[in-house]
């Protein structure tokens, strides 16, 4: 559960959620549960779980940085729909459009990844809201364990900003140490 890895990961202070939403939300079908934190250089980190059940789950975390870096908000959601429909997802949201941090920030930290196998979407603009790093997987079966491995598969961005940090920023040194927490690794 990704509540686990979030209190793995960090040293986390809870926050406020907003006033008009409450902690647990419950009725006879439905129970919506909300989790808001602040940590080390976090000014957010939410997460929000839904069960229907028997019907549909899901789990959606969102980790902010501070408002001086400029490093991408990491998300990422997993849905079970029954038995039968299964989505995941994870990214480092880009929150400049511009190509200079893109270079920055999301190619030359995480090419190594595949480009995103779609370019189109139903509910999202994909080029607007997501980098080309965007993972997502739809399947007919339960793939939670998978999905919680796609973590561990960013353990390449660790080994390249260790090597940047000789040339240290700011940023560089908030991704570093954000994504180590994250992976919960030891430098």
């Amino acid at each position: 559960m990704l509540k686990d890895l979030v209190n793995e990961c960090f040293d986390l202070k809870k926050s406020d959620l907003p006033n008009w939403l409450d902690e647990t939300i419950e009725n006879e079908t439905a129970i919506v549960n909300s989790y808001s934190w602040t940590a080390d250089r976090c000014r957010r980190i939410r997460l929000c779980d839904l069960d229907i059940k028997g019907k549909f789950t899901a789990e959606t975390l969102v980790i902010y940085p501070e408002y001086c870096y400029e490093t991408p908000i990491f998300g990422t959601e997993y849905i079970r729909i029954g038995t039968k429909k299964y989505f995941g997802a994870t990214d480092f949201h880009p929150v400049r459009g511009d190509t200079e941090y893109e270079k920055q920030y999301v190619l030359n930290y995480l090419n190594e990844f595949p480009d995103r196998d779609q370019e189109n979407s139903k509910f999202y603009d994909l080029t607007k809201y997501f980098s080309k790093k965007f993972w997502t997987s739809k399947r007919d079966y339960d793939f939670y364990e998978e999905y919680i491995e796609t973590w561990n598969n960013i353990n390449y961005v660790l080994r390249k900003l260790k090597k940047d940090l000789l040339t240290n920023s700011s940023m560089k040194t908030m991704m570093f140490i954000w994504l180590q927490k994250i992976l919960h690794t030891e430098s």
